[in-house]
Formats: structure tokens, sequence, C-alpha cells
């Protein structure tokens, strides 16, 4: 009973939270029938920012707090209007100091090809492919990254050869090409693509740099956009 009464609160709260930043736990009382103080009490719980009984947690990071106490993420994320898993990782990212743009399409030897999110900071391109998967065999995730691999040697192509997009690139610029999922994988590397779960994507990204991701196994494809010095 407990649990379905904070589900219920945190799905509440997302939705409240995609509507207006500013939400108060009188609010959530209103709208729920629960508590002011076990309000106050879960949230904390959860590691949920309070201050002056005013929620002051960012929705994404609602989110991943209450997936990583399991409760489920997925129905979080439809409830508050995150209409797509790349939503979430694009925020993520941003929070995080990337710039990031969604959906990013192309073409090259007239085959097309999009990536979902294309996260950039400093030297460093992420091109993300983002699975709303909540589990996966081993060797669903190797072709995902194998697909992902090739999308990017083609992103790189096309970007070594001045082709527009939507940054001035560092030169030299390393792009790794990433898979994440819903389930929780831990951090995985296949032919130099890390697959991670949404958790360790999160972490990941706290500390991102070239040689962190190196270090873990990743192989980046290296590009020196014409025109920078």
């Amino acid at each position: 009973m407990l649990e379905v009464k904070v589900e219920f609160l945190l799905k509440e709260l997302a939705r409240k939270l995609f509507l207006d930043k500013n939400v108060s736990l009188e609010d959530l009382a209103r709208i729920t029938g629960l508590s002011v103080e076990f309000i106050k009490t879960t949230l904390e719980g959860l590691g949920v920012r309070t201050e002056n009984n005013i929620v002051t947690e960012e929705l994404p990071w609602l989110i991943i707090k209450s997936w990583m106490s399991n409760y489920d993420i997925a129905s979080l994320a439809l409830s508050s209007g995150w209409s797509t898993f790349e939503e979430l990782c694009s925020r993520i990212a941003e929070l995080n100091g990337f710039q990031v743009h969604r959906n990013y399409r192309f073409s090259l030897g007239g085959k097309r090809h999009e990536i979902d999110v294309l996260a950039y900071r400093e030297n460093m391109l992420l091109a993300i492919d983002c699975k709303l998967w909540k589990r996966a065999p081993r060797s669903a995730l190797k072709r995902a990254a194998q697909a992902q691999l090739a999308r990017t040697s083609s992103l790189a192509k096309i970007l070594s050869s001045g082709t527009p997009f939507p940054w001035r690139l560092a030169n030299p610029t390393y792009i790794f090409p990433l898979v994440t999922n819903l389930y929780d994988t831990g951090a995985i590397i296949e032919e130099g693509v890390l697959i991670v779960g949404l958790r360790e994507f999160k972490n990941i990204l706290d500390n991102a740099s070239y040689l962190a991701l190196v270090d873990i196994g990743c192989k980046p494809l290296r590009i020196e956009p014409p025109g920078l010095s």
C-alpha cells in the first residue's frame, strides 16, 4: 500500500513539474489527499530537493531519483509529458554541461541516417542511440552497438568533409558512439561502443572526459573539421 501511495505521489509531482516549476508541498497534499508530513518525508527519503516546502528538484532528476529507488521511470516519464526517451537523455546531457541536438539527420552515399541525440562539450561529441528497452539479450545490445558504430562512422565522414553542423567543433574533435537504455546493464563495451543503462549514463556524464571514456574502453573517431586550426 505504501509503494502505491509513493508512486501516485511521484506521478502527480512529475505532472506538476512539467507544467509549473514551482510546486509546493501543500499543492501536492491537495492533489493527492496525502499529508504534507508524509510527502515531505517521502521526498527526503528519495533525495528529492525541497526548500521552504517548495520542490526545487528539476524534473529529469526527479525521474532519475525515482527510478533509482525502483519506481517505474517509464510511467513517470509518460505521465509527466516526456513523450520520448530521447528527451530524458537529452536533458540529462544538458544538465551536465553538454550542448544537445536531437534527431540529427544526414545522408551519405545516397543512404539516410539519423542519430537520436548528439551531445557536445569541449572536444567530445557523443553520438547517442536511445533504446527504450527494459530487458535486452547481449546479442541485441551487440547489434545495436554495431549499428551505432556504422552511423557514427558515417557522421565522422560528413563532418570531416565540411558539412554544416549545429556547432563549431574543436579541432580535433573525438566522436564517441554510445547506446543507452532503461535496462541496468552497467557499462559494456562492444567494438569500442559504450552501452549503458540510464543509471550509469548519468554517472558517466557526470565525469565525462576524453581520457575517462578511453580508459573504460571506448574507441572514439577522430575528426579534423576543415577550416579550423
